[in-house]
């Protein structure tokens, strides 16, 4: 069988400006920069295989081209490499990327062939994580994503479901080793490309978001291993598969930073896999003819275990001060703006933080000071091994000194718990609107946050927009705070508006109704414990005198209802 590397097949499919689709090896991506024509995007017509080959190119041109710090990281970004130069830079890697070949390693499988020959082969689309089991299979639960859509493979196709998989690895049944950062991790990456020279951010070279998320090798000491500056057999301390297998049975230490090359984050290897070749065929996916398919594989549980990692692309967060930092995960309800301050801003305290490059990115620009950039979140919503969704978005992110930082940090931080407390009124008062007393009322009332969010979204970020323009001095944030408690207020009682109807009702769910509303509205008008709460937490002044008006109206409230009733 003849190797298939992937520093030089044209194993990837490349979205070029007028739409056109290249398939080329990685260094495709560097082919017409100055032109009219650049590589602006993947190509692969599944979102995960497009995300988790983005990675991978990050990845790869890291080890390539391993930039020192960011004077010699600046300076690729001013003059990129020829084509030439980086297929050069990767002929000099390891030979760690062959797919298939007839002796040696093998891409992101197990070291031994020998080891996994006695595991029955599964079917190829079984590598694709959003394929059915085989017990939602055998209990006929595959209703909307069906079984035996992609019975065979091409070798770029196998590729792209080996790599999204290792990349992305959910949880599949004892000892099935998940992905670096758990089963379905997200990932945010900073996009500089901002609209330019008349074309929309999407029509400008891809190039330009895979090197802002290159790290240099100062970036990878921050990681703190002690692997990164050894020689000799180091290869297999970036690449596993070059190395016998380190699985994760009792007594077998996990994988850490401490006892692997930072490097590894981009080629992680949870899963003990090895693909089976076959003859020709049609690749289901891709509709191409290929000489050598790929129709199954076989899979070996404890495979490397990975512990004590920070993905530099994920952000993470603690549960208590002290505690161990654990990477975000996707979750329903998809990207909105309240994960906004934990994703974008790094201030060096609190229980959440950014990604590394998130804080990488910050620093580069005091070499790129008119760079304007974006963060472009994504990844899996998973339900242990089920799918559940896919979430993406793009929000912006602000260049700004420390405190101004910190300061416009603490404002959308308040903003967000300001939503929450918000949200969790709402929900109670349309529940005492439609029920009566909440108590036992099931369901998922999460709905009442999301459309909270998605109502005042835009309001938020034009609040911070105006606010990062002004500097965020303290008189802006104050008028800022204010005005979005107007506009959350408004938006909380078109809420309630829109799903509890006073007319046409009978005088029992009338009455229902017109009190729920009334208790929102002294909510959020600060005349009630949690209004109180809502309004210092904005650090917005009680209205009407404060707290000893607040206290005979509650009183002078509570006699009304109790002479009516």
């Amino acid at each position: 069988m003849p190797p298939y590397d992937l520093r030089t097949q044209p194993w990837i499919p490349w979205r070029r400006r007028d739409g056109s689709v290249h398939w080329g090896s990685p260094s495709l991506l560097l082919h017409g920069l100055s032109g009219d024509n650049p590589v602006v995007d993947m190509a692969t017509t599944r979102v995960d295989f497009d995300a988790a080959l983005l990675e991978f190119i990050v990845g790869i041109y890291a080890a390539a081209l391993a930039p020192v710090d960011d004077e010699a990281w600046h300076e690729l970004w001013k003059n990129p490499p020829t084509v030439a130069a980086f297929e050069n830079a990767m002929a000099a890697l390891p030979s760690a990327f062959n797919l298939c070949a007839d002796a040696g390693p093998l891409f992101m499988q197990d070291f031994s062939a020998a080891d996994l020959a006695d595991q029955d082969v599964l079917p190829v689309e079984r590598l694709i994580i959003d394929s059915p089991g085989e017990q939602t299979l055998k209990l006929n639960k595959a209703h909307f994503v069906r079984p035996s859509r992609f019975d065979v493979l091409g070798l770029p196709a196998a590729a792209m479901a080996l790599l999204t998989m290792q990349t992305y690895a959910p949880s599949g049944g004892a000892g099935n080793r998940t992905s670096m950062r758990g089963g379905g991790p997200l990932t945010t990456l900073v996009d500089p490309r901002s609209a330019q020279q008349g074309l929309s951010p999407h029509r400008l070279p891809l190039w330009q978001k895979v090197w802002m998320n290159v790290p240099t090798r100062e970036n990878l000491k921050e990681v703190a291993n002690a692997a990164i500056a050894r020689d000799g057999n180091a290869a297999e301390l970036v690449f596993p598969w070059l190395a016998a297998t380190r699985v994760s049975v009792k007594g077998k230490p996990p994988v850490t930073p401490l006892n692997a090359h930072a490097l590894q984050a981009f080629f992680g290897m949870p899963r003990r896999v090895r693909l089976e070749f076959s003859g020709p065929g049609r690749c289901e996916l891709t509709g191409t003819e290929s000489d050598i398919t790929v129709r199954g594989f076989r899979l070996r549980n404890y495979g490397v275990n990975y512990e004590g990692w920070e993905h530099p692309f994920s952000p993470h967060y603690r549960q208590t001060e002290g505690a161990e930092w654990l990477p975000v995960h996707g979750q329903p309800g998809g990207l909105g703006w309240r994960v906004w301050p934990g994703f974008s801003m790094f201030v060096g305290e609190g229980n959440r933080k950014p990604a590394a490059v998130v804080r990488w990115a910050q620093q580069r620009c005091q070499l790129l000071p008119t760079l304007r950039l974006r963060l472009h979140a994504f990844g899996f919503d998973l339900d242990n091994m089920k799918a559940r969704g896919w979430v993406d978005a793009t929000q912006p992110l602000h260049l700004l000194d420390a405190p101004q930082l910190r300061r416009l940090h603490t404002m959308s931080a308040n903003m967000v718990e300001a939503a929450g407390l918000i949200s969790s009124q709402l929900a109670r008062q349309i529940k005492m609107a439609e029920f009566g007393e909440d108590k036992g009322v099931g369901g998922d009332w999460g709905w009442v946050r999301e459309e909270l969010h998605d109502l005042s979204e835009a309001a938020f970020f034009e609040a911070v927009q105006r606010c990062a323009s002004a500097g965020v001095t303290a008189a802006q944030v104050h008028e800022e705070s204010a005005a979005f408690l107007r506009t959350l207020s408004t938006t909380a009682l078109d809420v309630f508006d829109a799903h509890c109807q006073a007319e046409g009702t009978n005088v029992i769910v009338l009455r229902r109704v017109v009190i729920a509303r009334a208790e929102l509205r002294r909510c959020l008008s600060g005349y009630t414990p949690l209004g109180e709460k809502l309004f210092k937490q904005l650090d917005v002044p009680l209205p009407g005198g404060g707290r000893a008006q607040r206290t005979t109206t509650k009183k002078a409230g509570k006699s009304r209802h109790a002479t009516s009733s």
